[in-house]
């Protein structure tokens, strides 16, 4: 008897094992763009609020900064990367954030200068900072490092004095690599931050507070958990600003 009931459990497990499901093995490459866009569709009102300007933009040009008095060359002497961004549209402005907007902050930029020191190697805490290159599209949320920090900058490299420079909110992750349309693929596909953050920046142009309420609670309405969350947020941010 126990002869049949090996046979069959051997039998039957035969017919199971194709059944079993096998390990799904996910690609490295797989994983960091899970990653990257998990850290590009995080906190989106928070680092949106934080940023001088949030705009779409192609890098028109890299320059090597230079110590003061020094030159850039191949060998050495590079203090930092200079990148000249073409500004196609503006998404935000920090003052969609704060209330009124001065007719001052309503003038769109046509190039802003994004700077990025090599040194240190770790700046608050973050290890990846700005990557860019000349030519490529980019969504950037840009921070405006204060006087002292500008002050600095000038004093210590090859910059002029009377322009305002630039970082990537969070550093790299103010930085967002586009696609950029060709004659065969006028509209192609977009990282899925740039749909979120475009629409949540719409809701927060109205100049009027109940407009901007308004346009905001359309959001928490949405089918879209990510725009929910991130409308709530403003929403929660506008109350305690009354307060």
């Amino acid at each position: 008897m126990s002869k049949y009931v090996v046979t069959f459990a051997l039998l039957l497990g035969a017919h199971l094992l194709p059944q079993v499901q096998q390990p799904v093995v996910v690609r490295g490459d797989e994983v960091e763009r899970q990653w990257r866009e998990q850290q590009e569709l995080g906190e989106l009102y928070k680092r949106a609020a934080a940023s001088r300007f949030v705009v779409v933009g192609t890098v028109m040009k890299d320059i090597a900064v230079a110590e003061r008095g020094k030159h850039p060359s191949m060998d050495g002497d590079v203090a930092g990367i200079l990148h000249l961004v073409k500004i196609e549209e503006i998404l935000c402005r920090r003052q969609d954030f704060i209330g009124s907007i001065a007719e001052s902050s309503l003038k769109t930029p046509d190039t802003v200068h994004l700077f990025v020191p090599l040194q240190p190697l770790v700046e608050h805490g973050q290890v990846n900072k700005e990557r860019l290159t000349a030519g490529d599209r980019y969504l950037l949320f840009l921070v405006e490092p204060d006087q002292q920090q500008q002050r600095l900058w000038t004093s210590l490299f090859e910059l002029d004095a009377q322009t305002i420079y630039y970082r990537g909110e969070e550093l790299a992750r103010g930085v967002v690599p586009l696609v950029k349309p060709t004659d065969a693929n006028p509209n192609p596909q977009q990282p899925l931050v740039l749909q979120k953050i475009t629409q949540l920046c719409q809701a927060m142009h109205p100049s009027n507070r109940d407009e901007k309420v308004t346009a905001l609670n359309r959001l928490v309405s949405s089918q879209d958990p990510i725009l929910r969350k991130e409308a709530r947020n403003a929403l929660r941010a506008l109350e305690n600003s009354q307060k």
